[in-house]
């Protein structure tokens, strides 16, 4: 009995040891496998990948919008009702809520019940007085006024920042949406410390790079005209180089182009430089999509004064950046792609310059006080990375050949 009385404290401190020494390398190691958005990745299945172009216009047209707080509110509604709500293609907005939360704690997405702001008594007084059911009840009367069908399926997100684009990435893929549009994180600079910031900014980068669909970052410069029930006017200006993102810029306009109170003015670059070189088939088939839209865009708003087009010829980056500088005007918003053709910029020169790379190089500058001294709202798109492969090529081919045989 004594020699196990004597053991026991041994057996009992080795024991402790060992499940220290467990933690210590199991929990580096769980961390470095587990993966979350490995459950993220795109699909092969390209019928569940969508963007801007994927949708009918005679069908609904889906778009999911992270709101954080009710700044940014007015932007976003103003964004939609330029959309072109009509009885042939309703909007479905579904408005997701963004709130933190610290800790390990499981995210959660909670629809939110427009009955909540029906119940009376204190706990209405409770309810209606919270930020979300302020922000939602914006979007509810935003609804109302539309000229337009606009349907609002609220939703509120509690995760931390760092998983938030799991639970956002999911509710697209569910509900087969073509666009997310994410506030850009600087909008409220002034009312949103530090961390809050950088942790915004880090949700909008893993959408971008998991989103199974195209993603918009809405910076927000100004404030958009308001709407009201008789009154809405919204201009808008395209900034077009090329490529896969500048086509679901070109793409978003000729929808707005259908609203009588959107007027869009499309600025089309052309590089000479481009032109000269010798395209490899890859670059061939980015152009022949390319001419295939702006063909489609063309005919589509042929006798609608509200759209104005203008070509510009530039010999190479300087000279398109001047020339972006140069078309400012009384804009509302400015469309524009993250990335764009091949031979159009040379990202890796204009690195140094960029201060948000989520932007693109162009968008960075929109952004910038270099443009329309810097108040002006830009909504900045990047088409899925899946698509950008060679998802709907085929369909762009044919849509190609059908506008050669139409012109011809």
């Amino acid at each position: 009995m004594e020699v196990r009385q004597d053991v026991r404290p041994t057996i009992l401190y080795s024991n402790r040891v060992v499940l220290l020494l467990v933690t210590l390398i199991a929990t580096p190691v769980v961390r470095f496998l587990y993966k979350p958005q490995l459950r993220l990745e795109p699909s092969s299945d390209h019928s569940r990948t969508r963007n801007i172009q994927s949708p009918r216009y005679d069908s609904d047209f889906s778009i999911l919008c992270c709101v954080h707080n009710e700044e940014s509110v007015r932007n976003i509604t103003s964004l939609l009702e330029s959309s072109n709500p009509t009885e042939q293609s309703p909007i479905l907005a579904y408005v997701v809520r963004a709130v933190e939360l610290n800790g390990r704690a499981a995210p959660l997405l909670l629809p939110y019940k427009k009955k909540q702001q029906q119940e009376g008594g204190t706990k209405k007084l409770k309810r209606t007085n919270t930020p979300t059911h302020q922000l939602m009840r914006a979007f509810w009367n935003y609804s109302k006024n539309s000229k337009g069908p606009v349907s609002i399926h609220a939703f509120t997100m509690i995760a931390p920042y760092n998983s938030m684009h799991e639970t956002v990435c999911r509710l697209a893929e569910d509900n087969n949406i073509p666009l997310i549009l994410l506030p850009f994180h600087e909008n409220n600079q002034y009312t949103v410390g530090a961390n809050v910031r950088a942790g915004i900014r880090q949700f909008n980068v893993n959408v971008q790079t998991y989103s199974p669909c195209t993603v918009g970052i809405l910076v927000e410069r100004g404030l958009s005209a308001r709407l009201t029930v008789s009154h809405f006017s919204y201009n808008v200006a395209v900034f077009f180089i090329g490529g896969p993102d500048d086509r679901e810029a070109l793409a978003y306009a000729s929808r707005m182009s259908g609203n009588p109170d959107v007027g869009i003015t499309v600025f089309r670059i052309i590089l000479w430089n481009k032109l000269k070189e010798g395209n490899t088939k890859e670059e061939e088939v980015e152009e022949t999509m390319d001419e295939s839209l702006v063909d489609e865009f063309k005919i589509r708003n042929m006798g609608n004064d509200c759209v104005i087009w203008k070509d510009i010829e530039v010999d190479d980056t300087v000279q398109l950046m001047d020339a972006i500088r140069n078309s400012q005007g009384d804009y509302d918003l400015v469309l524009v792609g993250r990335r764009h053709a091949e031979m159009s910029l040379r990202d890796e020169e204009m690195a140094e310059f960029v201060q948000n790379a989520e932007l693109g190089v162009v968008g960075d500058m929109l952004a910038s006080a270099d443009f329309c001294g810097g108040m002006v709202n830009v909504l900045v798109l990047q088409e899925n990375v899946e698509l950008g492969n060679g998802a709907f090529r085929a369909n762009s081919a044919k849509r190609s050949a059908k506008w050669t045989k139409f012109s011809g």
